[in-house]
């Protein structure tokens, strides 16, 4: 059987890891900085924050 290898030149397979590791980590900074945005915390007012907390578990 006939088997087609994409990646026998290991610097193709290093530049593939490489750029799928930089896009999974601009998608983490990406993510939690849409997620700081739209998520307000009161740091006055930790009972408030308590129980948005409290209500997102329900």
């Amino acid at each position: 059987m006939y088997t087609l290898d994409l990646f026998d030149n290991s610097k193709v397979l290093k530049r593939l890891l490489l750029s799928e590791f930089i896009v999974s980590l601009v998608f983490i900074v990406l993510s939690y900085k849409w997620s700081m945005a739209l998520t307000v915390l009161n740091e006055k007012n930790i009972f408030a924050n308590v129980i948005v907390g409290l209500c997102g578990l329900c």
